[in-house]
């Protein structure tokens, strides 16, 4: 797998090849840039399986997090103090959905999200 990503590979090989070979992954697309109308929508990584298309956003943050499904930003205190304020990433994640639905033609879909982080993996399912 190349692509400027590949550093999610190496760093979480083991998770993701176990994750690959238990949905049946046919294909694999790194850093997706797709269409809208203010630009485009970037996917860190998109995987097409005979049943679905998973999209996984890969954040790397560190530190304590704090908002809400309903805030705009988010903040981040980092393990050296730092104060930072970033985009909600459930809002962000939305965005890429909706760019991707709407570039596929899909007139509904679901989503599974994974957040994988130093405490292990969560995993939240929900449709709209």
């Amino acid at each position: 797998m190349e692509g400027a990503n590949n550093k999610i590979f190496k760093h979480n090989y083991e998770f993701y090849s176990k994750f690959f070979e238990y949905i049946n992954v046919q294909e694999i697309y790194l850093d997706i840039h797709i269409p809208t109308k203010r630009g485009y929508e970037k996917i860190d990584l998109l995987l097409v399986t005979k049943k679905r298309i998973y999209m996984i956003v890969y954040k790397d943050f560190n530190g304590d997090i704090s908002g809400s499904q309903e805030h705009v930003n988010w903040t981040q205190i980092s393990n050296e103090n730092k104060i930072y304020e970033f985009v909600n990433p459930l809002k962000e994640v939305e965005a890429k959905r909706t760019a991707l639905g709407e570039y596929l033609e899909l007139e509904h879909s679901r989503l599974l999200r994974i957040y994988k982080n130093s405490f292990g993996v969560k995993t939240i399912t929900w449709s709209t």
